[in-house]
């Protein structure tokens, strides 16, 4: 399955462990837009220093936090691509497939798109 995220979905999903794991799943592809991903490295770093300034992090673990999600998307597992590549797909809203999510809620519009050729 391909899946296309946003950047919300990059920052909130990356700096969880279990995050990382559900994207690395080996049915899943998943693409993310160039200017995607340039928003979500600068919304990671806000995110990981306030996680930082609250305490819950210190600034060698928040380093270490930051390296691995680098380390995870410079690997095979989400793949950055240009924004052109998208005019080559019918882009469909996940919540348009019956069936495929059950969480009874409204999505916020783009959470998560499903492509299919």
């Amino acid at each position: 399955m391909i899946v296309v995220v946003d950047a919300s979905v990059l920052v909130a999903e990356l700096l969880r462990r279990r995050g990382r794991e559900l994207f690395a799943h080996p049915d899943l592809q998943c693409l993310v837009a160039e200017e995607q991903w340039e928003e979500a490295r600068h919304e990671l770093q806000k995110r990981v220093a306030a996680i930082v300034g609250q305490g819950r992090l210190s600034s060698e673990q928040g380093e270490t936090l930051l390296d691995a999600v680098h380390e995870f998307v410079q690997g095979d597992v989400i793949e950055v691509v240009p924004r052109t590549f998208y005019g080559t797909w019918n882009i469909r809203r996940a919540d348009e497939f019956p069936g495929t999510l059950t969480t009874g809620r409204q999505l916020p519009l783009p959470l998560l798109l499903m492509l299919r050729s």
